[in-house]
């Protein structure tokens, strides 16, 4: 069977974990056809992740990192909180069944043609600036946006950070509106029908209430890249001065 490799480490550096004595676990995500056996180390706050999987090709990359990621911080959660230390994991390195290393970078290319807001250069960019200042002058919005790129991170974690990322840009758009309007405003404003921002926030309702339902990866592709889509209508919104999107240059999502 092959052999896949995660390396990591556990944050702050000034931290020493190890744990001894982790169990081999077996995950089977029956949807794919995928059955994955799990081994762990953790010395020094040093990881690493052996995973036997049945088969491998590239395509099997995105759940067995995510597996291996849960587990492993389930397992640092667990001796944060017996310290009552604060502390994250990363999983920074992949060695593939041909023993390649290779580093991690969580990146989805689909999702950067999206942002018109604004463009990363070189300075100066007065585009970047001032999407900067719009982002930093409201805490909220800096707290959607950080949101919104755990569902890129943390792929299993997108059906509620998408959907929270809508509820806090419905809170910056309509203050102290109850709901119904709220979302009104939002989707008057930024050219949305309603269908269009339901398929991101029903899928939140399960996970938030802690059931553990399986969503596919083609439904939370397509949350992420809805919320992604607006997100850079309302980053345009707060640019033009808060004036509703020109339908023609902002076509209506459907």
């Amino acid at each position: 069977m092959p052999v896949v490799t995660f390396i990591g480490k556990i944050h702050p550096p000034v931290l020493h974990i190890s744990i001894q004595g982790m169990p081999t676990v077996t995950w089977e995500a029956s949807d794919i056809g995928l059955t994955m056996t799990f081994s762990f180390r953790i010395h020094e706050s040093d990881v690493r992740v052996e995973c036997d999987v049945n088969r491998y090709k590239p395509d099997d990359f995105i759940p067995v990192y995510m597996r291996a990621f849960d587990l492993v911080r389930g397992a640092v959660d667990l001796a944060c909180f017996s310290t009552g230390i604060g502390a994250t994991v990363t999983l920074d390195a992949f060695i593939g069944p041909d023993g390649v290393q290779l580093a991690i970078l969580s990146r989805d290319e689909r999702l950067a043609s999206i942002c018109t807001a604004f463009t990363l250069g070189p300075p100066p960019n007065p585009d970047f600036a001032a999407a900067l200042n719009i982002v930093l002058g409201n805490p909220s919005l800096f707290m959607a946006m950080n949101d919104l790129i755990t569902a890129i991170t943390l792929p299993h974690h997108s059906s509620v950070t998408c959907a929270r990322t809508l509820e806090r840009l419905r809170h910056i758009i309509a203050p102290g509106q109850d709901p119904k309007p709220g979302w009104e405003a939002l989707q008057n404003n930024l050219n949305l029908e309603k269908s269009y921002v339901q398929f991101v926030t029903k899928y939140s309702i399960g996970p938030r209430h802690g059931d553990p339902e399986h969503i596919p990866g083609v439904v939370t592709t397509e949350l992420t890249k809805r919320t992604w889509v607006i997100m850079n209508r309302f980053l345009e919104f707060r640019k033009r001065g808060n004036i509703p999107l020109p339908i023609a240059e902002f076509p209506m999502m459907l």
